[in-house]
């Protein structure tokens, strides 16, 4: 069993039953061969290479060959995983943010979390790779994200909640949307402990 981390908000989509997707960044990005550029990429199926490792990527970029998944990723279908939050211990046991998000009371990160606080258990169901970019409007509610139909003066949708998310989360760290960055895509069910 392998920890995973979730932030408030998206601890409290497992837990409602919305969440049922999540995006990680690939580290290190997927580099081009020398003598391609993206133009060539995107309109031929080539070989890339991964940092010195060899890789198949499939469909101009858009997804990857299953060995390369079974070799790099960090999470694989079938495997269990528990989901580290923000949290605290407690008087008889622990406590979490996503159920008060409101108390100011020495909250530890969810980083320090121990396997035996977890209370939230997954199943990688699927595992595939895109840019953030190319993420559906179906996905993005995968990801937790509610559109209520009430908006700004923008276009107001669950992939633009979904971007806003992303980049509170990964523009710091130069993987925002703009970037575009490649990213392992995991489906997944939530088990019993």
């Amino acid at each position: 069993m392998k920890p995973i981390i979730f932030s408030t908000p998206m601890v409290q989509a497992i837990l409602e039953g919305r969440k049922t997707q999540t995006r990680r960044v690939i580290r290190p990005q997927p580099i081009l061969r020398k003598g391609f550029d993206l133009a060539t990429i995107n309109d031929l199926v080539e070989e890339k290479f991964w940092h010195g490792r060899d890789c198949k990527w499939l469909d101009g970029g858009l997804g990857m060959s299953e060995s390369a998944i079974e070799d790099y990723a960090p999470y694989k279908p079938g495997d269990n995983l528990w989901v580290r939050e923000t949290w605290r211990k407690w008087t008889g046991g622990y406590s979490y943010k996503a159920d008060a998000p409101d108390w100011a009371s020495q909250w530890r990160p969810s980083i320090h979390m121990p396997r035996k606080a977890a209370r939230i258990f997954l199943r990688v169901t699927n595992v595939r790779v895109e840019r953030v970019q190319d993420i559906s409007e179906d996905d993005a509610i995968a990801e937790g994200m509610q559109y209520d139909g009430q908006g700004s003066s923008r276009l107001w949708t669950a992939r633009s909640e979904f971007m806003d998310l992303w980049d509170g989360l990964n523009a710091k760290r130069g993987y925002g949307w703009d970037a575009n960055p490649w990213c392992w895509v995991y489906d997944f069910e939530r088990i019993s402990k």
